[in-house]
């Protein structure tokens, strides 16, 4: 099977090798028009594409002249627009020096105001004082004020005189406190409108500041605005006049082609005739020298066929002579077995003979023989099953090796074939079940793919990609199945990282050994480490991630 598929194999390579040299030369063909000449049809196509620009061309300065037109009516827009802005501008700046004024009046009115209540304040501390003073000059005395008037009266018109004036003295006080106080009372009252007033100024000069910042902002976009039009109207002109010189260069070319069309006739046909009889030689150099590689190649698959079936001719051997060897060991068994059974009887013979004499002496013989014999018996028995165990473990070795080559033949056919659009090969030959894929799991990412198999422990993890090993952790001793981490290698036990260039890396985890070293460049489908069931690992599998610039990916997504 392995030897017909070399053979079409190689077949096919042979059809590629002269598909690829006819395309060869045809390129050839194709480079040899562009580089010597063109064709009187391309001449022509060019000819009337270049026409079609032109066309295109006069179409375009049509435009720029409408879009010019358009622009200036542009300008004529923004110039309105900036005289209007500065009016609005100028109005506000006297309505702001109005308003300031008023604030101004509004600050000096204050200020009078304060001065008044200040002065008010101390005509009634003034007051207030002279008023104790009389109070305190009347205790001191010890006189009540209307008993002095009346027991100090020289008469009775006297005292009226008297206790009249007392009672305007204090009115007076009274009355003149009072009024202090009324008039402060007003003065605050002033002051607090005096002060609103001021505030409603303040904020009427902030809203028409920030009408002239936005009139002076708006006045500006449209310099800006009438500015950008200049630009775009001289550009516009500029590349109206860069137009009209295409369309000048483009006639100018036409002309030169119409020229060349006749001299490239004949030099085509000329060129034709010289590269079909050139196709012609290299198609025959071509099918003889895949001949004679096919011829080659079929030897050396010949070769391996036949060195594959010596090998299996010698493992049979192998088996045959381990076969031969044990029936060999089984007969001397069944020969040990009889003179066993012969040395009993004998015994027993000579036993009952010599009974009544030396009965006790000859049963101590006789389980002496018995257990020789049986000790006889299982060392032969022993021997037997120690030589069936060899022939069965040479006959599992030949077998083995017979399928691991195989296998490895097989593999790297698959190797070759597997690879998917984006590179990367499958990195578990022994098992191909995804016991866990990429997402969501116990509560976190998974941020790979676990690959198991009933026989996958001990089986070669190999690089998905050639590349840099970069990370290696090989002295984690905890190979078996575990429903915890043992942290070692952050929960990945053994495992190796390859960076592959072009920001993708592999990771390899859980391995039970790893093969390779940090800096060691590996190639594609190279072993790297045996599969095991290092760090936390509830069962032997091979944990296989795909990152892309440090970020894990699904590796599924990557993967035939």
């Amino acid at each position: 099977m392995s030897k017909l598929f070399k053979i079409k194999k190689l077949l096919s390579f042979i059809v590629c090798g002269v598909i690829a040299l006819n395309l060869t030369f045809a390129y050839s063909e194709k480079q040899e028009k562009n580089v010597h000449a063109k064709t009187v049809a391309e001449l022509q196509e060019e000819r009337s594409e270049n026409e079609k620009k032109i066309q295109q061309l006069r179409q375009e300065l049509s435009q720029y002249d409408d879009n010019m037109k358009e622009q200036q009516k542009y300008q004529d827009t923004l110039t309105d627009q900036i005289i209007l802005m500065q009016n609005n501008i100028t109005i506000v700046d006297e309505e702001l020096n109005r308003i300031k004024s008023d604030i101004s009046t509004a600050e000096e009115n204050i200020t009078q105001l304060v001065k008044d209540i200040a002065q008010q304040e101390k005509d009634i501390a003034e007051n207030t004082e002279l008023f104790k003073e009389r109070l305190r000059a009347m205790y001191v005395t010890g006189n009540d004020s209307l008993a002095s008037a009346i027991i100090g009266a020289s008469d009775f018109y006297d005292m009226l005189s008297r206790v009249e004036m007392v009672n305007r003295i204090a009115e007076h006080d009274s009355d003149l406190i009072e009024t202090l106080k009324t008039q402060l009372e007003t003065l605050d009252a002033q002051k607090s409108a005096l002060e609103s007033e001021k505030l409603t100024l303040e904020t009427k000069k902030a809203e028409q500041e920030t009408k002239k910042a936005e009139f002076e902002s708006m006045r500006e976009e449209y310099n800006q605005a009438f500015e950008q039009s200049e630009e775009y109207l001289d550009t516009l002109k500029i590349e109206a006049n860069q137009k009209q010189l295409d369309i000048e260069k483009l006639n100018s070319i036409n002309e030169e082609k119409l020229k060349e069309e006749e001299k490239i006739k004949t030099a085509e046909e000329n060129a034709r005739k010289a590269r079909e009889e050139q196709l012609k030689k290299a198609n025959e150099e071509a099918i003889q020298k895949a001949k004679t590689n096919a011829e080659k190649k079929a030897l050396e698959a010949k070769a391996e066929a036949e060195r594959l079936e010596r090998e299996k001719q010698e493992a049979e051997k192998k088996a045959q002579e381990a076969k031969a060897e044990a029936d060999r060991i089984a007969k001397e068994k069944a020969e040990a077995e009889k003179k066993a059974e012969e040395a009993k009887k004998a015994a027993e013979k000579l036993a009952a003979q010599k009974e009544a004499e030396e009965k006790a002496k000859k049963e101590e013989e006789k389980r002496k023989a018995e257990q020789a014999a049986k000790e006889e018996a299982e060392r032969l028995a022993a021997e037997q099953a120690k030589k069936e165990e060899e022939q069965r473990r040479a006959e599992q070795e030949a077998e083995e090796q017979r399928k691991a080559e195989e296998e490895r033949q097989a593999q790297e056919e698959a190797n070759k074939q597997q690879q998917s659009s984006s590179g990367f090969i499958w990195p578990a030959p022994g098992g191909y079940y995804i016991s866990s894929g990429y997402g969501a799991r116990w509560g976190t990412t998974h941020r790979g793919i676990d690959i198991a198999g009933g026989s996958i422990r001990g089986t070669s993890a190999v690089a998905s990609r050639a590349g840099t090993v970069i990370m290696v952790n090989n002295s984690c001793t905890h190979d078996y199945a575990k429903d915890y981490s043992c942290g070692c290698g952050g929960g990945y036990g053994n495992y190796v990282l390859i960076d592959h260039g072009d920001g993708y890396s592999t990771m390899y985890a859980h391995l039970s050994t790893a093969y390779v070293s940090v800096g060691e460049y590996v190639e594609q489908g190279q072993a790297i480490g045996a599969v095991g069931c290092t760090g936390h690992s509830t069962g032997n599998h091979l944990h296989f991630e795909i990152r892309v610039d440090g970020t894990a990916q699904d590796p599924q997504n990557y993967l035939n």
